[in-house]
């Protein structure tokens, strides 16, 4: 039994600092792979260094790369590992290549790949993430970190996939199957019993740990697109919640646009479910604040070019959502675009974001593009693998790469459209009611990586965590 021990590892948030509590946030990836290797027949165990230091000895290691600004946190930690077989998981690990993956990691497999897990587990088959209970992990949780867990907003795996394909975003578009025939990714939901049995499994050990409420962030990356799929999921959640009717439930979720609209004109009667349901917030996909920046980012379903004003689909969605359905439309503003915006289109989202919130009570979130994201049209075209070695050579810089941080000249070509790129994004960050923490990104010195560049970073974003 030794060899079929797996310890699953949640590293510390980039900006914590070493010592106390850090950024607790149920890890349910690491759960949902978890609970499909305990089928396997593996023993699990999970460890999430925000709440205490790792020092478990399985010779199989999973560890979480959650996003870009993890990279260097993983590289470091992997120095102090001695595990066997280590394998890495996460989105930005499909972004790269086997040899970018060799050159920031060294000897690691890629854990998003059932074929190499069962290759070097051992294992003949692995359930479907979309069949596979997470009850047999959440038992596996020590009440005391429960309880932190369910305090806290989560995520809960709802479904995988999106029809869309914005050219900033690094979500999976393709896939290949074994007789190589390649299709497109679409909405797929999760098994509806067994997302019934997972929140019961959540509200009732929210009620034995004296929780009362708990918030839940749905993983749709659009949560509109399927409605018949949503109302059962709506359905799901009701019936649970009359069951355990002393503990209260939230959801919010992303969607676009477009699927709301489209929602909300064939299938009102899904949302109106959703908000029985407990769903309060939908964070809406702007992103930009004119059309030919829509139409160059891969979002052109935002706008109409029959309308007069551009941003008339945009303001209906967001007047429908507050007045017809009371759910607070958030302001999803990822702008900044690299060759892409201009001082009048970034001043045209500042001034969206305020005439939203002053008409709809709309909550602004921005977040700033980068174009190199780990998987993303830009990272992926030929032309700009240069500007990829920088990375790969420096992994610091990927810290830059959040969403959140502040843009360089390095993640934007110059300086000067850097400023005012913060400009704005500063702009929206203080309008009243913004949720976004601005990041601080590493400074370069002599266009290079320092020891004091590198802690000056983390001192200035101490405890600046999303949510």
């Amino acid at each position: 039994m030794k060899n079929k021990i797996f310890d699953l590892l949640q590293p510390r948030h980039i900006y914590s600092g070493s010592t106390g509590l850090g950024h607790v946030y149920m890890p349910t990836s690491l759960l949902t792979t978890g609970s499909r290797l305990l089928q396997a027949g593996y023993e699990v165990s999970l460890f999430d260094e925000n709440i205490r230091p790792y020092r478990g000895t399985a010779q199989n290691l999973g560890i979480n790369l959650l996003g870009s600004p993890y990279v260097p946190v993983v590289k470091d930690r992997l120095h102090t590992l001695s595990q066997q077989n280590i394998f890495l998981g996460g989105q930005v690990v499909n972004g790269l290549t086997s040899n970018q993956r060799q050159q920031l990691f060294g000897s690691v497999y890629n854990g998003n790949d059932d074929e190499i897990l069962k290759s070097v587990l051992g294992i003949e088959s692995l359930p479907s993430p979309y069949k596979t209970s997470l009850i047999p992990m959440y038992e596996r949780i020590p009440d005391q970190d429960m309880k932190k867990y369910l305090e806290k907003e989560f995520s809960f795996f709802v479904s995988q996939g999106c029809k869309f394909a914005c050219k900033f975003c690094a979500a999976i578009r393709t896939q290949k199957d074994a007789l190589g025939t390649v299709t497109k990714v679409t909405e797929v939901y999760r098994d509806f019993d067994i997302m019934e049995q997972d929140l019961s499994y959540l509200l009732g050990r929210a009620r034995t740990l004296g929780v009362s409420h708990i918030d839940i962030y749905m993983s749709n990356l659009d949560v509109f697109q399927s409605p018949v799929q949503l109302g059962k999921f709506a359905d799901t959640v009701i019936k649970v919640r009359s069951n355990i009717p002393e503990i209260q439930v939230t959801l919010r979720a992303l969607a676009t646009i477009d699927s709301f609209l489209n929602c909300a004109e064939k299938h009102p009667d899904v949302i109106t479910k959703l908000v029985q349901a407990g769903y309060t917030t939908t964070g809406f996909g702007i992103d930009g604040g004119a059309p030919e920046v829509w139409r160059k980012v891969g979002k052109a379903h935002n706008f109409s070019s029959k309308d007069n004003d551009p941003a008339k689909k945009s303001i209906e969605a967001l007047r429908i959502s507050k007045e017809v359905f009371g759910i607070t439309p958030e302001i999803l503003m990822v702008f900044g675009h690299p060759d892409v915006d201009t001082v009048d289109s970034m001043q045209s989202a500042v001034d969206f974001t305020h005439a939203m919130v002053d008409l709809y009570g709309a909550v602004p979130r921005p977040h700033i593009a980068k174009n190199l994201i780990p998987g993303n049209d830009h990272w992926m075209n030929p032309a700009n693998q240069a500007e990829v070695q920088m990375f790969i050579q420096e992994p610091w810089l990927f810290q830059a790469l959040d969403f959140c941080a502040l843009a360089t000249e390095y993640t934007h070509g110059n300086k000067d459209f850097a400023k005012l790129v913060n400009k704005y994004y500063l702009a929206i960050c203080n309008i009243e009611g913004n949720t976004t923490q601005p990041i601080y990104p590493i400074e370069l010195t002599n266009k290079q990586v320092t020891l004091s560049g590198i802690q000056n970073m983390l001192a200035v974003n101490l405890n600046r965590f999303d949510r």
